[in-house]
């Protein structure tokens, strides 16, 4: 193996071993938030009328030194990795607060990462086309469609973990209004009962629980309540979300009860899902019928018709040699 193979092999395990660790140890996402409330100290004197009521004491209103906590605290690794351009960091910041990485210096990491698999690619397509022997315009061709399949893989990614990720939210927000709604009736405050039904939910280990907690993290910041329940629908970026979000702030502004508005949403997500599932299965009938007409269609024609149509070959064989 020549040097310059050498070489380029010890950078692209070096970027490897240096995005594991980022991932590891930096790339956290927002399952902490409830531990770094834990951490955050009391201000003196302030109550809130809801909220997490420690063992013994009255509740107190916790403050996190910076807004909205994780979403703003940069790792220790993250900042070893070249700034990605401000192009890419507008076009992905969205896209990762989507996928759960609260952080701008996620997007550092996300294209630290495409470069990576960008280089791999490349350099696996490289090493697998040195035995043959072909023409340098082949090669290349081959080197820069590896390189750009290389750089969309880590978009490919993204997408499918925003949908997975889309989709247990969507499937856990029912039973979240649900508890919300029985917390409320027990006495808690909005807030107190979101961040009651968002440890709940992380628990079980749903993105849903992370955002609530989140959002009650950012209202204790002193981000208005509306501000941050915008931010919530914008990170989730659905429309059942998008209509818990109106329907808190209509109750609010509006003075309307909140427990039976919450289990009217909880019911109306529950009867679109529903809907949903109806329509898909509607459409497996359609989508199965390319399958079998080309596929066990002509099997099942041969398996029938192939005994007659050979027996017929051999009558006319017969006929011919008469």
């Amino acid at each position: 193996m020549s040097p310059i193979m050498l070489a380029l092999g010890a950078g692209i395990l070096v970027w490897v071993v240096l995005v594991a660790l980022v991932v590891k140890l930096g790339g956290r996402e927002a399952t902490g938030v409830a531990s770094r409330l834990d951490r955050v100290g009391p201000a003196e004197g302030e109550e809130r009328p809801s909220g997490r009521r420690p063992a013994g004491g009255p509740v107190l209103l916790r403050r996190d030194p910076v807004d909205a906590g994780p979403t703003q605290r940069s790792g220790g690794l993250l900042k070893l990795l070249p700034r990605a351009p401000e192009g890419i960091r507008t076009a992905f910041l969205p896209h990762l607060v989507r996928a759960g990485f609260h952080r701008p210096d996620h997007v550092n990491g996300f294209f630290a990462g495409s470069l990576v698999c960008g280089l791999v690619a490349t350099l696996a397509t490289w090493t697998g086309l040195v035995p043959y022997e072909v023409e340098d315009v082949v090669r290349f061709t081959n080197m820069v469609l590896a390189l750009l399949l290389g750089l969309y893989l880590p978009v490919l990614w993204l997408r499918k973990r925003i949908r997975t990720r889309q989709h247990e939210i969507r499937d856990t927000l029912p039973d979240a209004l649900d508890l919300m709604s029985i917390c409320i009736q027990a006495g808690l405050g909005v807030e107190a009962a979101m961040v009651r039904v968002g440890e709940e939910l992380q628990r079980r280990g749903q993105p849903l629980g992370d955002e609530f907690v989140l959002t009650s993290l950012q209202i204790d910041a002193g981000r208005p309540r509306g501000t941050a329940l915008h931010a919530l629908a914008l990170r989730c970026d659905l429309q059942e979300v998008r209509n818990f979000v109106m329907l808190l702030s209509q109750t609010e502004r509006l003075g309307t009860g909140v427990v039976e508005a919450l289990r009217t949403a909880a019911d109306t997500v529950r009867t679109r899902r529903m809907q949903q599932a109806e329509a898909a299965a509607a459409k497996t009938s359609v989508k199965t019928m390319f399958p079998v007409v080309l596929c066990m269609l002509p099997a099942t024609l041969v398996v029938l018709a192939g005994p007659a149509l050979l027996q017929l070959i051999r009558s006319f064989d017969a006929l011919s040699g008469l």
